[in-house]
């Protein structure tokens, strides 16, 4: 993307749409499917002003066979992507939803603390109800380590909230 930000989404066999990634100016999707072959897997919608460099698929096989380091530096980009998604994985089998939101916000936090993302789309995100979203935002809330107000969300103490996750994403059997 060349600016803005992409929500990758699925539509369940419930009918639920699942966001599986919000992805940034500068990162890129696409690449996995050209590689390996296969039909497209999500669905991408812009968030807001989006700008994209589209390249077909010709285009990208040409630029991978002339450009050793470009597949190089795509290979490892899309590798990082399946650690990632593997982490999200393992956090969303092991971890209570409230220690989930807490990576999720630090991980979409600017500097100021400000999240940029909506409690609804945390939610879909995390694969939970606004419901589910909501009581676990409590406890984080109840805490003082988040703020929020209409149309606004903000980590008020990132370091606790950093230094908790971190503690709790090491126990096992953490009760929820």
């Amino acid at each position: 993307m060349k600016s803005g930000a992409a929500r990758m989404s699925n539509v369940g066999r419930d009918g639920r749409r699942i966001t599986t990634a919000t992805l940034k100016s500068g990162e890129a999707f696409g690449a996995l499917s050209l590689f390996a072959g296969y039909p497209r897997s999500h669905d991408c919608h812009a968030v807001g002003g989006t700008r994209l460099l589209v390249l077909s698929r010709r285009r990208f096989e040409g630029l991978m066979d002339r450009s050793p380091m470009l597949r190089n530096r795509v290979i490892a980009y899309l590798a990082g992507r399946l650690m990632r998604a593997l982490d999200t994985l393992e956090d969303e089998r092991r971890l209570p939803l409230r220690v989930r939101l807490g990576k999720r916000l630090i991980e979409r936090a600017m500097p100021t603390g400000k999240v940029e993302a909506t409690q609804t789309a945390l939610a879909q995100e995390l694969g939970v109800s606004r419901h589910g979203r909501a009581l676990a935002l409590r406890e984080l809330r109840a805490r003082g380590w988040v703020e929020t107000g209409y149309g606004a969300l903000r980590i008020a103490d990132r370091k606790a909230l950093k230094g908790w996750v971190a503690r709790a994403s090491q126990l096992e059997g953490l009760a929820d």
